[in-house]
């Protein structure tokens, strides 16, 4: 065909060509968005999961301030305010691994959770600083126990705030530090997709050892005759 008719068989090759792109395209868009589902249903099922592990530590909460009313209770009062706070810091983790995923995989996505992400930030701060309230009744197990349970609070958040080591990020119930940590969640994915552009743009950045110099083997010719 191209030696009959050149003009027609170069046209035919782009079409080919912007058919099989296009293809392609409708083949990775489908992909997307199958990933798409299978995460959100994911993320769906973990979420129900946490929230009923959270309405759980509740009620387990509030049981043992209801027994304190009629006696001491203060161990099981401080073991179930921690095992809510705890519960509450995985639902946190689990909200900013997502958003970190969404850097790495779909910007626009990221972007459109990013204020969702602060909102959910914010009342989980909120709901920990209502069940710490709830020891007012309780003045002197209040005396007792809350600065044990900030204290456990506090170092809790620093374990499981991934990729952060400073402490300005981490304060308890700041709407402030929580901006400036998905601030430095979405610069440190640009410094990494930056570099990562770089090294497939420039293939000098990286630098391939020049090979060793081998020393020629001596041939050691056996001769029959002397066996």
């Amino acid at each position: 065909m191209k030696e009959n008719d050149p003009k027609g068989a170069e046209e035919y090759k782009r079409e080919m060509t912007a058919r099989f792109r296009k293809t392609v395209a409708s083949l990775e868009e489908e992909n997307k968005e199958q990933r798409q589902q299978i995460e959100e249903v994911h993320d769906q099922r973990v979420q129900a999961l946490l929230n009923e592990k959270k309405r759980q530590a509740t009620h387990e909460y509030r049981s043992a301030l209801a027994v304190q009313v009629g006696s001491q209770n203060k161990q099981n009062v401080l073991r179930s305010l921690k095992n809510y706070i705890r519960t509450e810091e995985k639902d946190r983790t689990h909200m900013l691994n997502r958003y970190r995923h969404l850097l790495r995989s779909d910007q626009e996505e990221a972007q459109a959770f990013e204020p969702i992400l602060l909102h959910r930030l914010r009342y989980i701060d909120l709901r920990i600083n209502g069940t710490l309230a709830m020891l007012r009744d309780f003045p002197q197990l209040e005396k007792q126990i809350r600065p044990i349970a900030v204290e456990f609070w506090q170092e809790l958040r620093r374990e499981n705030t991934p990729e952060v080591n400073d402490d300005e990020l981490t304060i308890l119930g700041n709407e402030e530090a929580n901006e400036k940590l998905i601030a430095l969640y979405k610069k440190t994915y640009e410094r990494t997709a930056s570099l990562s552009d770089k090294i497939l743009v420039d293939p000098k950045t990286t630098t391939v050892a020049p090979p060793k110099p081998t020393t020629p083997k001596k041939i050691v010719s056996l001769d029959v005759r002397n066996f």
